[in-house]
């Protein structure tokens, strides 16, 4: 039987695919992401973040799709929190498109948009299987 895609691009192709069909909303990015001074960092100990209506908040991820590392983020009420961008950075930008080259930091951007609460999550993936999950409280006032 003949091979006509490896399991590496196969695995690199579903993470894009799920990636992208979630965010159909969100604008997906391949230059580097350059935050603005008004927007919140995520760092990896927050529990809780606190936003004003209008404010944006931004953290980054590892994917490397072709040994099955996926990144993926969510807000459970996007009324309150919306995914509006989603940022890939290639390592290695110079090989981009050669086999096992796809390691990337995915940033995710998201937006405030009425007051409220909500949990983003974010979810590490490692072949098909959930690796690392976090919550972290959102507060829009």
């Amino acid at each position: 039987m003949k091979k006509i895609i490896s399991y590496g691009a196969l695995m690199g192709l579903i993470f894009f695919l799920s990636a992208y069909s979630c965010t159909s909303y969100a604008q997906w990015n391949t230059k580097p992401f350059e935050p603005k001074a008004d927007m919140v960092a995520i760092k990896p100990t927050d529990k809780e973040v606190k936003l004003k209506v209008g404010q944006k908040l931004y953290f980054s991820m590892i994917a490397h799709g072709s040994v099955g590392l996926g990144a993926e983020a969510n807000s459970q009420d996007s009324t309150v929190l919306n995914r509006i961008e989603i940022h890939t950075a290639h390592h290695n930008p110079d090989e981009e498109g050669m086999t096992g080259n796809d390691k990337a930091t995915i940033t995710f951007v998201f937006e405030a948009l009425k007051n409220g609460k909500t949990t983003l999550i974010t979810q590490e993936n490692f072949r098909g299987e959930v690796r690392n999950v976090r919550k972290i409280r959102v507060i829009v006032k």
